[in-house]
């Protein structure tokens, strides 16, 4: 089931949309459905990561620490 939903957008905007979904040989609201997708998978996603996505950033590793090598030596 589809519903029509009416937004307004900057005349530039929408013709800059307009030419991206026709060189893609698809619709505006197809481009835009595929996007507000993407929007909600990311968003649910968010909400069920694992604990160790909400440590990043906590360890301080250097600069020159080299992520492929220690996976190499540890496996």
């Amino acid at each position: 089931m589809t519903t029509n939903l009416t937004i307004e957008l900057d005349n530039n905007l929408l013709e800059s949309l307009n030419q991206y979904a026709k060189s893609r040989g698809r619709t505006v609201s197809e481009i835009l459905e595929g996007q507000l997708r993407k929007l909600v998978q990311i968003q649910s996603k968010r909400k069920t990561t694992p604990v160790s996505s909400k440590l990043r950033g906590v360890v301080k590793l250097p600069k020159d620490f080299d992520y492929k090598k220690e996976m190499e030596e540890r496996i």
